[in-house]
């Protein structure tokens, strides 16, 4: 994490471009990726075409449509028709998605920290401390993220009886 400002935000405008400087910043992607991103979850619509954010952003088409698909990689946003259109549309994922994709990431980490204990296991070295380390604050992360989409989905159901 780059820079720690906090972003002040008095308008659409401002919320988009906190999120792009945000995206870059702190996630190492482009600032569009963070304006398409935002434009989806501030639009009054819940779905978008790329003809909409190629508006909105004053973006060029290619530009969208190459971010888009990273964006649909990364899980942030999903690609959807409606019946009857040729148009794709895209929207926002659930809140509770960056929960999964966080839990895959941890998995991947833990998987290539192993990976890297294997190689010098009873070395008695540094290194295998230390890998040993991460292996195990990974693992204590992965039960927490459990723990928190357990208690995530308990208190949406909990909001939705209401």
């Amino acid at each position: 994490m780059v820079d720690q400002r906090e972003h002040v935000v008095r308008s659409s405008e401002d919320f988009i471009e906190a999120m792009a400087s945000m995206s870059e910043q702190n996630w190492g992607m482009s600032r569009m990726a963070g304006r398409i991103w935002a434009a989806l979850l501030i639009a009054d619509n819940e779905k978008l075409t790329a003809d909409d954010l190629v508006r909105m952003l004053g973006a060029s088409r290619g530009s969208v449509s190459a971010i888009t698909r990273m964006l649909e990689r990364v899980g942030v946003l999903q690609r959807v028709t409606q019946p009857g259109k040729r148009k794709h549309y895209y929207r926002a994922t659930a809140a509770s998605v960056t929960i999964d994709l966080e839990r895959e990431n941890l998995q991947t980490l833990h998987r290539v920290m192993s990976s890297g204990l294997e190689a010098v296991r009873g070395s008695g070295s540094p290194a295998e401390r230390r890998l040993g380390e991460f292996i195990e604050f990974i693992a204590f992360l992965r039960e927490e993220f459990s723990t928190i989409a357990e208690r995530w989905n308990a208190r949406t159901t909990h909001e939705i009886r209401k």
